[in-house]
């Protein structure tokens, strides 16, 4: 019962609330905010977050779907620049687009907070990658030792290169991890970029055949660990793993809590063991609360930290009923 307490307050100190949010800020202001779309759970929910949030604070939003074109995203921006808004909050989570249009605004004064990608000259909000990679490992490392003696054979990490490599932290200090503490030799780690030519979001048929070449590669490896950079990645994978008649030989951690790896995990269903919950439903406030900060700096001439960092912990298959006590449909 106490274990189930602490995992219930746990979740419940993720949630962030309007009412928690910081009553001396003023949110007098106008955001204009990019999306690179709702093409996935978390993005849904995180954009219904903050959409929420704003309302309720009484911020005035314009916000737009961009569909991760950098094209799209530059005259959004544009568009909300001349509008007149006081701070650009991006989602759009391409590295290079992101890191140039930050270097415009603050020509015009203007600041920008990116959402879970590094641009440089621009505030930052999201989980830190280095730490999540890190959790995800530790994780993974208990794993290992009580179901396959603390051993693998071969870890497969796929990754998006057009995230950057902060976000890509999240995934290598996982691999990091496992390899300083011999659980896998470092030469049998293999990074597999998933951005296949021409796609602006996840193309799910390509990392399921990417993974099943990795497999049909690897016929006498029985103990493979794969990870994920996020969810979608994560379900293709245990597709491919389906397809290709490996679950007893292969584990998948991937990151985002999404309902379909909720479902599974509840199920113990597939291959996938663990999915960092980075609890996009309370990105609203913190995101809302980080403008707030950010535009109250730039009034006083004050410096401020440009890092937000959000909290999360891992959803397994050992405690996913305390998270998420009603049955999950994927």
């Amino acid at each position: 019962m106490k274990k189930r307490f602490a995992l219930i307050l746990a979740l419940c100190l993720l949630a962030v609330s309007v009412a928690g949010i910081a009553e001396d800020l003023d949110y007098n202001f106008t955001v204009g905010f990019s999306s690179l779309g709702n093409y996935n759970a978390f993005w849904v929910t995180a954009n219904e977050s903050l959409v929420k949030a704003a309302e309720e604070m009484g911020v005035e939003l314009h916000w737009t779907i961009d569909d991760r074109d950098a094209s799209k995203m530059k005259t959004a921006i544009d568009t909300f620049v001349m509008q007149g808004v006081d701070i650009i909050v991006d989602g759009t989570v391409l590295t290079e687009t992101g890191t140039a249009i930050a270097a415009e605004l603050a020509k015009e004064g203007i600041p920008m907070l990116s959402i879970d990608c590094l641009y440089e000259g621009a505030y930052f909000f999201g989980i830190n990658n280095a730490e999540v990679g890190r959790t995800i490992g530790r994780f993974t490392q208990e794993w290992l030792e009580a179901n396959w003696d603390g051993k693998l054979d071969a870890v497969q990490v796929l990754f998006n290169e057009a995230n950057g490599e902060e976000n890509k932290l999240r995934c290598s200090k996982d691999a990091d991890l496992l390899i300083e503490a011999g659980i896998v030799d470092e030469a049998n780690v293999v990074y597999t970029n998933i951005n296949s030519s021409g796609a602006t979001v996840t193309d799910v048929s390509y990392v399921r055949s990417l993974v099943v070449d990795y497999l049909t590669a690897h016929p006498d490896d029985h103990h493979i660990l794969i990870i994920a950079q996020t969810d979608d990645q994560g379900t293709a994978a245990n597709s491919a793993v389906l397809s290709s008649d490996r679950v007893d030989d292969v584990i998948i951690t991937s990151i985002n809590a999404d309902a379909a790896v909720i479902a599974m995990l509840q199920e113990k269903s597939g291959s996938i063991i663990g999915t960092f919950n980075a609890n996009p439903a309370g990105y609203g406030p913190q995101v809302i609360e980080a403008c707030a900060k950010i535009l109250a700096a730039k009034k006083s001439g004050e410096e401020i930290p440009t890092v937000f960092n959000n909290a999360g912990l891992v959803v397994s298959r050992e405690n996913v009923w305390d998270y998420y006590p009603e049955k999950v449909e994927g």
